[in-house]
């Protein structure tokens, strides 16, 4: 069966989209997109096609524009085309060039989509592509879900020829005559993606010359165990968890004891922008003391006594706060935390000031809210005293005692921020390391 009676086959067993529907193609100019536009075409659909040039070839880059704009005024289709400096953007954003260009393109898509009201998005992928997602994944590691390759459908967002191959559509383009744009990038292996296309996938076909077809029904298969896992592993995290304020909380002897539990970590993990590699570091923190953190670029995750507790990382609610040796200012909602080097001692002007032996500290610190439990060692004194008693002492109101926060540094604290620092970064001696901690409170608070 030639690819257009088997596309026609497909969409009327799968029914993605209707001849009604607006859809909107994602067309780079290569090969595989420009045979999905002739087959809409072809099938009567109703499409548009989205090209955005990423400037990253120069000319040929323009070169593939214009395969796709030539080819859309010829056959009387819409086209929209977006010129952006992929470079920089990957910079600005400390990305890849291949994460700042999927990036950007996903997000203009979805963009076009809203404001043009395309009811899909389509996308070229077949089934090689998927089968070195597949590979990528694994061998990167991953968990179940990693292992389901490429969705068909996720969303509003539709990959209509996964059930093809590479092959497969270069016949027809050949048959047809479609023009296209060969990206030479893809020929170079310095990308893990074409090195697993270009190097991988080839030796192993001399051992398993079905191995495409192979992988993607055992793809299929983890598609149906993922389902299953999600379920059960939905029901355990649900029964676990309590939620304050946008934080997530999970008790680590549950977590340690739960059924299924690796895939219950993972889901946590992978749900809070983590990796999968990072299993190892997540069950050492289940049984580390408390203040033991991880970190994502979403999220942070805690070991508070017997909690894990997970926050977003820029979520106003959160009431603790990473710092790392090079941020210099935190900003929070309920107020600025600064922190700079200084030559020398000198008294310091407010209460929200201090200047300690920064020699001592272990990165990173961690400003948060007091807790019952905490205790440190008050400048003056040689022993330590609860945190709930030292307020006493200091006749602090219920409502002082909420708003009060401390910054700590390897589970000891450093300052009990407006009221006093520990005697064990107090300043013993010239030459020492000095840093001035600065804390600005949005709420202004009654001197004391």
């Amino acid at each position: 069966m030639d690819l257009l009676s088997s596309f026609r086959q497909h969409l009327a067993k799968k029914q993605f989209f209707q001849k009604e529907d607006k859809l909107l193609l994602a067309a780079s100019g290569g090969k595989d997109s420009m045979a999905l536009a002739q087959l809409l075409l072809t099938c009567g659909y109703s499409f548009s096609m989205a090209h955005m040039n990423f400037q990253l070839r120069g000319k040929e880059s323009d070169a593939d524009e214009q395969v796709v704009y030539d080819w859309g005024r010829k056959n009387s289709i819409n086209v929209f085309i977006k010129r952006v400096d992929a470079e920089a953007y990957s910079v600005e954003n400390k990305l890849s060039i291949q994460e700042a260009a999927r990036e950007m393109r996903y997000s203009w898509f979805a963009a076009l989509a809203e404001a043009e009201g395309f009811s899909k998005i389509l996308t070229a992928h077949h089934a090689d592509d998927n089968v070195e997602t597949l590979l990528h994944k694994f061998f990167r590691g991953t968990g179940v879900a990693g292992l389901t390759g490429i969705r068909e459908r996720r969303g509003n967002l539709v990959r209509p020829l996964l059930f093809t191959n590479r092959q497969d559509i270069s016949t027809f383009v050949n048959e047809k005559a479609i023009p296209y744009r060969e990206d030479r990038s893809n020929l170079t292996t310095k990308y893990t993606r074409n090195f697993i296309r270009l190097e991988v996938i080839p030796l192993l076909q001399t051992h398993y010359p079905s191995l495409v077809s192979n992988l993607q029904d055992t793809i299929h298969r983890f598609i149906g165990l993922e389902g299953e896992l999600l379920e059960a592993t939905g029901k355990i995290l649900r029964k676990l968890e309590t939620r304050e304020q946008g934080i997530v909380k999970y008790p680590a002897r549950g977590l340690i004891k739960s059924p299924f539990r690796i895939q219950v970590w993972l889901q946590i993990l992978l749900d809070s922008g983590f990796h999968a590699s990072q299993l190892p570091e997540f069950e050492k923190l289940l049984s580390a003391d408390s203040g033991k953190i991880m970190a994502s670029p979403s999220h942070r995750i805690l070991k508070d006594r017997r909690w894990v507790v997970i926050a977003p990382s820029k979520d106003i609610t959160s009431e603790f706060y990473i710092i790392n040796r090079e941020d210099n200012l935190v900003t929070t909602p309920f107020g600025n935390f600064s922190k700079s080097e200084v030559v020398d001692f000198s008294p310091t002007e407010s209460r929200f000031m201090e200047i300690i032996d920064s020699s001592h500290l272990k990165y990173p610190l961690i400003l948060r809210k007091w807790k019952p439990g905490d205790y440190f060692f008050p400048l003056g004194m040689k022993h330590k005293k609860k945190l709930s008693r030292f307020f006493i002492d200091e006749k602090l109101s219920l409502i002082e005692k909420e708003k009060t926060w401390v910054l700590e540094s390897d589970k000891r604290i450093v300052w009990v921020v407006g009221l006093r620092i520990s005697e064990r970064f107090a300043i013993r001696k010239n030459g020492a390391s000095f840093l001035k901690l600065c804390w600005q409170p949005n709420v202004q608070l009654p001197p004391k």
